[in-house]
């Protein structure tokens, strides 16, 4: 018999063993797996596999970074209505760029502070006017630590402007 190294495990291998498959990996290196992967690309790829899959997708502490910068419309819908939409509460990283992105995902304004895990936020092509109400209710994000926020158009009130950065409690990083 001989052993062979994966992962970190040490699986005994003779010649009479079954080969073993992905789905027989334990859950703590799936979920290494999914770190490295984009969630509309995790979802896609395990989410019709099995039902354990379905359940470490969506019943698990697992953080979501979600980047909506390049991305069509019917896709961006797609994945708004099965993946954003249910897992407000475990999005870590939010990247927006599009202007229909922005209005669906933060519309009505208040739905942000169901972001609760939000620790990065970088919002690209946004009207001065609409930041200052998105503002308000970032202050309610209690993990926010970066904040990159680029305008299409002049802001008016600056000072008002960074008034509101500076109330948002933990925040590390702004641009």
């Amino acid at each position: 018999m001989r052993s062979v190294l994966v992962c970190d495990y040490k699986i005994n291998i003779s010649s009479k063993t079954s080969c073993t498959h992905f789905e027989d990996i334990p859950n703590e290196i799936i979920y290494d797996i999914f770190e490295f992967l984009d969630v509309y690309h995790m979802y896609t790829a395990f989410f019709n596999l099995n039902i354990r899959f379905q359940n470490l997708l969506t019943d698990s502490n697992l953080s979501i970074k979600i980047n909506l910068s390049l991305m069509s419309r019917s896709t961006f819908e797609h994945q708004y209505k099965h993946i954003i939409r249910l897992n407000k509460h475990r999005i870590s990283s939010l990247r927006l760029s599009n202007l229909f992105t922005i209005d669906m995902i933060f519309s009505p304004i208040r739905i942000v502070s169901k972001f609760i895990r939000l620790k990065t936020l970088h919002i690209n092509n946004i009207q001065s006017k609409y930041v200052e109400k998105l503002l308000k209710y970032l202050a309610c994000l209690s993990y926010l630590s970066s904040l990159i926020i680029i305008v299409v158009d002049c802001v008016e009130n600056k000072n008002k402007l960074y008034r509101r950065i500076f109330r948002l409690p933990v925040l590390k990083y702004c641009k």
